[in-house]
């Protein structure tokens, strides 16, 4: 068989990034009546820990910067056999927003943080004074 290609999906991804979830697709011309099998590789090392290969279909799940590198299909058949390669880069992508990762006009990260926490634990005081005091109005129980 001819391998004609290795695509990603969605095509003409401009970066791949840490923690994306990135599907290739085998190609090949093996004729009408002999179905090839598939076999993925990626060149210095085993397939990543997060890598699913079924038949000409190589979904690598979760991927980490460590999983960049040549990757090649291999089909086969009664005729032979034939493969193609593609390079993945993986770049690294921040858990948290930094102030320098904020957009103009807006607050950095940890500041809006700070604020929300403070707004809630005013709100939780305030409701903890208002139960307190109407308790206290109430009185005791009496059963």
């Amino acid at each position: 068989p001819t391998v004609t290609n290795i695509t990603t999906w969605p095509t003409g991804i401009g970066s791949l990034m840490q923690y994306d979830d990135v599907p290739l697709t085998c190609a090949s011309a093996s004729g009408l009546f002999l179905e090839s099998s598939y076999r993925w590789s990626r060149d210095g090392g085993r397939l990543p820990d997060g890598a699913v290969a079924d038949g000409n279909q190589l979904r690598i799940v979760f991927a980490s910067t460590a999983d960049s590198g040549t990757y090649t299909c291999t089909a086969s058949n009664a005729f032979g056999h034939g493969s193609a390669s593609i390079t993945l880069h993986f770049e690294g992508r921040p858990l948290i927003r930094t102030p320098e990762t904020q957009t103009a006009g807006g607050l950095p990260g940890e500041i809006t943080l700070g604020i929300v926490l403070s707004v809630f634990a005013g709100v939780a005081a305030v409701a903890a004074a208002v139960y307190w005091y109407m308790r206290r109005r109430k009185g005791p129980q009496t059963e």
